[in-house]
């Protein structure tokens, strides 16, 4: 029996599935984690081409309202940010360097928060979006930006089996979980 306050009856329509796993099973990643601003000082060819290749996503998805040039590497640094907060914002970006394709090479995890979406076209209701690229930034793996894709990633998991991670994502109210497929290049 649980104690305290009745849940609001639209609680149970905003709340996460529940995801069951034993620690066998699934054991959570945690690669370090550095922001979008610290890339671009330690690797500005790096944080470069992702611009590059994040600008036309995020205008294909509809996230940019107005034309927009991408930031430059130093408007991403807080002393260096203009009156425009934007690329401040967009500069604390979380970014995680994975391997998840299997070739010992690290991919960039990029993760944007709703304040991004927020202060690039006023959307209040957009949650964090993330955006997979290949070790050189001159490729995106996976994407969360197209609005008529519902889905979040969790968690980067190891599934024990010495196999390449997976990435645990809601999509919906349930949860998928991808492989990177040599292959097929691509996440399934």
């Amino acid at each position: 029996m649980a104690a305290g306050q009745a849940l609001p009856d639209d609680t149970l329509l905003t709340a996460p599935t529940p995801l069951a796993f034993t620690a066998k099973a699934l054991e959570w990643l945690d690669p370090q984690v550095i922001t979008l601003a610290d890339l671009s000082r330690s690797r500005p060819q790096l944080a470069r081409a992702l611009l590059h290749q994040l600008w036309p996503e995020l205008q294909a998805a509809g996230s940019l309202t107005i034309a927009m040039a991408p930031p430059t590497l130093s408007q991403l640094l807080p002393y260096e940010a203009s009156a425009n907060v934007f690329p401040l914002v967009l500069g604390n970006s979380l970014v995680q360097l994975v391997d998840l394709t299997g070739d010992r090479q690290p991919e960039i995890v990029l993760t944007l928060s709703a304040q991004v979406f927020a202060s690039l076209n006023g959307n209040t209701q957009t949650g964090p979006r993330t955006v997979i690229f290949d070790r050189t930034a001159t490729a995106i793996l996976y994407s969360e930006f197209q609005p008529s894709q519902s889905k979040t990633l969790i968690a980067i998991a190891d599934l024990g089996d010495r196999g390449t991670p997976g990435l645990i994502v809601e999509v919906g109210n349930s949860y998928s979980l991808l492989r990177w497929s040599s292959d097929r290049q691509r996440f399934e």
